[in-house]
């Protein structure tokens, strides 16, 4: 029964490709790979100092409570709004030496409506004339932070072939408020709370010199609650075209428990096993800083930098399996049950991220105006077993406005070595589209 462990470790093996890939995408969640919006995408995700619209509660939970509310256009935000925005994310692997097909697919991305008050509406006493009335703006959303294990696995070798499906999408659900202290500053709050739709896997794996068939199901489960705090700093009414932002998130752990359960089949044996595998993401408290800056008003500039305290931080994790298998054929030397361990993923280098973009009025007339968007990036990417790599990436895109609802298109393409050493080199796209309705002057 020597054969034993040589049919288990090539099933391990790919399935934990899987595992190990969630791995490296969920040290990365911080990394702002794609970002909320459209419009923040165009602009290589340089958005902290912008932060004018209901993707506020992910870049910069303040911004929204600095905006001048009494305009009866939607432009910059005013209003409240509801904002839709679908995305449609590639990933090409080269020098693979294991064949990974990442499926794109459109599907929404973020979708979010921001309520805007005055406080004397809300505390009903006028305000007299001169008084300055503070906004307090108050928004919920859903953001598809990003696809975390969408791929297919499919390998046929002369002794044996597997096929493994899996569709995991790590998402938010938030709520966030902003309270607006004086004209020139704001301060807000979101409260995320992390889970994963889809969230399954599929396999088959054969062994034709054996005649051994393993099939099964498998399924993620995603946890965690975090916070993001945000101040924005608006010098546009002391004529000084500058908005300057902060924005902070909090630490925390995020979850996966992953379970699997199939059966195994070898001529009239028919036998059931599972296994459980349990991750925690410790994510670190993350600072960035961001500019937007309006030298005359057909132009705006915008620029962040975030640092990402990586250093020292672990992904814990083990695997738990109960195989019937083994315990029919105790000369294999595999116990029925086995607890294997992991050792945590130790980050080795704090991370970073530089942003940049710039948005353009190209056409403005009494019925609608028309933006051209640009945006460059570069950060570091941990990778999954405690290095990092570099990325970097350009986008574009463009903004039509109209009185009731406006548009946002952008692309994006970030490239990236996986691993210091590895031969594995990927290309991330992007392509996303935005719908703002106005719900109420």
């Amino acid at each position: 029964m020597k054969l034993i462990p040589i049919n288990i470790k090539p099933y391990h093996y790919l399935t934990l490709i899987g595992l190990f890939s969630y791995s490296a995408y969920s040290q990365s969640l911080n990394l702002n790979v794609s970002g909320a919006g459209s419009r923040s995408t165009a602009m290589g995700g340089a958005f902290i100092g912008v932060a004018d619209d209901v993707t506020a509660v992910y870049w910069n939970p303040a911004g929204t409570a600095t905006i001048d509310y009494t305009y009866e256009m939607l432009e910059d935000g005013q209003g409240m709004h509801a904002l839709v925005s679908g995305r449609n994310q590639s990933l090409q692997v080269t020098s693979e030496t294991t064949p990974v097909t990442y499926t794109p697919r459109f599907s929404p991305s973020f979708v979010g409506v921001m309520i805007p008050y005055k406080k004397a509406t809300l505390t009903g006493k006028p305000v007299s004339l001169g008084r300055f009335d503070p906004s307090i703006v108050f928004s919920a959303a859903y953001h598809n932070v990003m696809d975390g294990n969408n791929y297919q696995i499919q390998q046929t070798l002369p002794s044996s072939s597997t096929s493994i499906k899996s569709n995991l999408n790590i998402s938010t659900a938030s709520l966030s408020a902003a309270y607006q202290f004086s004209p020139y500053m704001s301060v807000g709050l979101t409260a995320n709370y992390w889970f994963g739709l889809g969230g399954k896997l599929s396999y088959t794996a054969t062994q034709q010199s054996d005649n051994l068939t393993r099939t099964g199901t498998g399924q993620y489960r995603i946890s965690g609650v975090n916070f993001i705090g945000g101040l924005m700093f608006d010098f546009y009414d002391n004529n000084l075209p500058l908005r300057l932002g902060v924005r902070v998130s909090t630490p925390f752990a995020l979850r996966n428990k992953y379970t699997l359960n199939g059966t195994i089949e070898r001529g009239s044996l028919d036998l059931q096993e599972s296994s459980l595998y349990n991750q925690k993401y410790k994510m670190p408290f993350t600072m960035g800083v961001g500019v937007a800056y309006r030298p005359f008003w057909r132009l705006l500039l915008t620029g962040d930098v975030e640092v990402l305290p990586y250093k020292g931080q672990s992904v814990s994790q083990t695997f738990f399996e109960y195989n019937q298998y083994n315990s029919l054929f105790s000369s294999s030397s595999l116990p029925l049950v086995v607890d294997n361990p992991v050792r945590p993923v130790l980050a080795t280098q704090n991370l970073y991220q530089l942003r940049g973009g710039g948005e353009v009025f190209l056409l403005d007339s009494r019925l609608f105006e028309m933006r051209i968007l640009g945006g460059y990036r570069q950060q570091s990417y941990l990778n999954n077993d405690g290095s990092s790599s570099i990325a970097r990436g350009f986008s574009a895109g463009v903004s039509v406005f109209f009185d009731r609802f406006k548009i946002h298109g952008a692309y994006e393409q970030l490239k990236y070595q996986q691993g210091v050493t590895s031969i594995n080199h990927l290309t991330r796209t992007n392509l996303t589209l935005d719908l703002v309705v106005l719900l109420q002057n």
